[in-house]
């Protein structure tokens, strides 16, 4: 039980690290982050995801 939640601590800190690197800019690491169209289909990603998940609650609240 233990390793499985170091693991999943390791985990989440690499997620959350490799998302910063990701979204935001820093100053010396051009050309790693993303670009404008890059956010964009970002949003509309977690708009469908949102709408998706709203819609898949509604359904299992339905049975």
């Amino acid at each position: 039980m233990a390793v499985t939640a170091i693991a999943m601590v390791l985990g989440a800190t690499f997620s959350l690290t490799f998302i910063v690197l990701q979204l935001v800019p820093i100053p010396g690491l051009e050309g790693v982050h993303f670009g404008g169209e890059s956010y964009v289909l970002l949003v509309v990603w977690i708009v469908l995801g949102i709408m998706f998940y709203i819609h898949q609650v509604d359904e299992i609240n339905a049975v």
